[in-house]
Order: C-alpha cells, then sequence, then structure tokens
C-alpha cells in the first residue's frame, strides 16, 4: 500500500516517539498505521482516522505514533481546529515531558510533507478536492 517517501516520514515520527518513550511498551499495530496513511493518501482522511483510532486502541508505540499521524491527516484534510486540540492531548501525556511543542510540531510538518509528496507521487496531486 504505502510505498516508498511516507517510510522516511513514519521514520521521522518514530524517531520521536521513541525517544519519548525510552523503548518501553510493544510495538502495536503497526499495518494499522499504514493503512491508515495509504487512505490519507487516497484523500479518505475518515477512512484514515478509522484505521488510525485501531492504532491507537492496540497501544504500544501503534498508539503514540497513531495519534501524532492522526494529526497530520487532520491538518492535511483542513481541519486545523481538531489538529490542534489532538496536539494539545499528545503534549499533555507524561511520556510526552522530553520533547518541546516545537520539536513535536516539526515532525508532525515534516510527516505533513511527505504525506503529500507521495500523494503527487501516486496521484499527481499534492492535496485533495
Amino acid at each position: 500500500m504505502f510505498k516508498s517517501n511516507t517510510a522516511t516520514s513514519t521514520m521521522a515520527l518514530t524517531a520521536v516517539i521513541v525517544s519519548l518513550l525510552g523503548g518501553c511498551g510493544s510495538i502495536g499495530n503497526m499495518g494499522a498505521i499504514k493503512d491508515g496513511l495509504q487512505f490519507a493518501v487516497d484523500c479518505q482522511p475518515d477512512k484514515a482516522l478509522q484505521k488510525l483510532d485501531i492504532a491507537e486502541a492496540d497501544g504500544g508505540l501503534s498508539g503514540y505514533m497513531g495519534q501524532l499521524e492522526r494529526i497530520v491527516v487532520l491538518k492535511d484534510a483542513g481541519r486545523s481546529a481538531e489538529a490542534a486540540t489532538t496536539l494539545d492531548k499528545y503534549m499533555a501525556l507524561p511520556e510526552v515531558k522530553g520533547e518541546t511543542r516545537a520539536e513535536v510540531e516539526q515532525s508532525i510538518n515534516n510527516s505533513l510533507e511527505e504525506l503529500r509528496k507521495e500523494r503527487e507521487k501516486q496521484t499527481g496531486k499534492r492535496t485533495c478536492g
């Protein structure tokens, strides 16, 4: 499904999350992350968010990644208020205390850029609509 550059995007967010969590916990459902991101590339944000719900519910690394990728999908869909609320909730997690909001936002913006590059590669369009 999700082909080339999205691996870079996912790796960037993974690096942030791993640094925050210090290697604790399980991996969770990375397949749901991959599927969710492909739905985002395909301009189906609601389906993407459903897949990210699964990743978050499964916990572990995918739970944290699901929260961050949710912000990416919301921003991509133009749902800025929801993205901001989700980021606030994420930043309030005890595990996130080691990272600044600016660092997390930079990772999210990098992931958003990679999502749009992948969409352009697959569909010829950077944005939906």
